[in-house]
């Protein structure tokens, strides 16, 4: 950007006003950052990564794990060339995968949930409030409460403050919960009850509304967010996806191309149209490794092709998706000890694409405490994974709030 030439008032150039010399005094700071930048930056090696907090990529930087064009980024291309990958063969190449680098830095406890819970249901309202639905506790005893949870604070130190909400119409555990475009939130697929929920919010009063058109009955339904705001769709029962607007309250069904027909299936948004789906439960306990990247090719049709497996078959599958493509799946295994792994692609937007599974059990164990199930999660608007209640195989639940964010690296251009 260039600054105005630094000229005294005309009317009195013996004796420049102070406003003028104020704006000397700016553009001059301006001047001279812009320089440091251009002569910092200009020192920094093509190729040169480091971690990134930022949303959006800075001039000259580019988020690994991409596909990028080979002309237009001619130095990085002729520093990696296809190393990472060939793009489309010819005008793209790819980006290395180098995700994660921060280690468990990324992970924020919060403030517990006012009771502890199994199968309640946890979303981020458009003014930023969380907000909790329903749950069980160990003696079965299930919950109509809500509340709604303010975050404040940065950093590490964050915390939650909750208030109670109005009840449900009825009690529930294990229904999912979404957010449509008119802000209300969408409340369905309750353990025993299949009725579907809208609630308007006004501060902490919900008023509800019961959907004439009702959802799939069930306490194992997985669903993400579809094509817009205002679908959802659910993958695991038999091998059929069901959609539902949020709006209307119109469900409908789509064919896949599944092959396995599996329940607790997980499943994640990853772009606009495209999805994963991992594991779920064969039968009444086996768990499963399969997976599958979807894409939405028509209004009633899904296609779904068969991707690398998990590297250990897992049962109650929860999975997010992250800003830098990656995505997580969290499960159990056979032996019911709790699995997570990270998923990336090689080529985003691309259904053969294969996926590199990682192993983060390790490294994210203060994530997810040992024998989680039925935790509730949602995305926050930040881009981070919420994970709020759950309990251990005994179903013995906790109040436990915490988040994930992976930690971005760009490259230097």
């Amino acid at each position: 950007m260039a600054y105005p030439v630094c000229i005294p008032d005309a009317t009195d150039v013996t004796t420049p006003a102070e406003s003028d010399s104020i704006f000397c005094i700016q553009a001059e700071i301006r001047a001279i950052k812009e320089y440091m930048q251009t002569i910092c930056s200009a020192q920094i090696p093509t190729g040169t990564y480091v971690d990134y907090i930022g949303a959006e990529q800075p001039p000259g930087w580019l988020f690994a794990n991409q596909e990028i064009s080979r002309t237009a980024y001619e130095d990085l291309f002729n520093l990696l060339g296809t190393s990472y990958g060939a793009g489309n063969g010819s005008t793209t190449f790819n980006l290395p995968n180098l995700l994660n680098s921060a280690g468990d830095s990324t992970i924020i406890d919060y403030t517990d949930l006012p009771i502890s819970v199994i199968g309640n249901s946890i979303v981020q309202l458009p003014d930023g409030r969380l907000f909790v639905a329903g749950g069980k506790d160990e003696s079965n005893v299930q919950y109509a409460s809500t509340y709604f949870g303010t975050i404040s604070g940065s950093g590490a130190t964050q915390t939650i403050t909750w208030a109670s909400g109005t009840a449900m119409p009825f009690a529930g555990y294990g229904q999912h919960c979404a957010v449509n475009s008119s802000g209300q939130v969408c409340l369905f697929s309750f353990n025993s009850n299949s009725r579907f929920l809208k609630g308007t919010i006004s501060g902490t009063t919900i008023s509800w509304t019961t959907v004439a058109s009702a959802w799939l009955a069930g306490d194992n339904f997985h669903g993400v967010i579809g094509n817009s705001v205002d679908e959802i769709l659910g993958f695991n029962i038999s091998t059929t996806a069901y959609a539902m607007n949020l709006v209307s309250g119109i469900a409908s069904s789509l064919s896949t191309g599944l092959t396995d027909g599996v329940v607790e299936r997980g499943a994640c948004n990853i772009a606009s149209g495209f999805y994963v789906l991992a594991g779920g439960r064969v039968g009444a306990s086996t768990p499963s490794d399969k997976t599958y990247l979807a894409y939405r090719i028509a209004t009633n049709a899904l296609t779904c092709s068969a991707n690398t497996v998990l590297p250990t078959a897992l049962k109650s599958v929860w999975m997010q998706a992250f800003l830098d493509g990656s995505f997580l799946a969290i499960g159990i295994d056979a032996s019911d000890d709790v699995k997570i792994y990270r998923g990336t692609l090689t080529r985003l937007l691309a259904v053969t694409s294969p996926i590199t599974w990682e192993d983060m059990t390790a490294s994210l164990s203060s994530l997810v405490d040992t024998y989680y199930m039925r935790m509730a999660y949602c995305q926050l608007s930040n881009g981070a994974m919420l994970i709020g209640g759950g309990g251990s195989n005994y179903e013995v639940p906790k109040p436990a709030v915490k988040s994930y964010m992976p930690s971005r690296v760009i490259i230097k251009a």
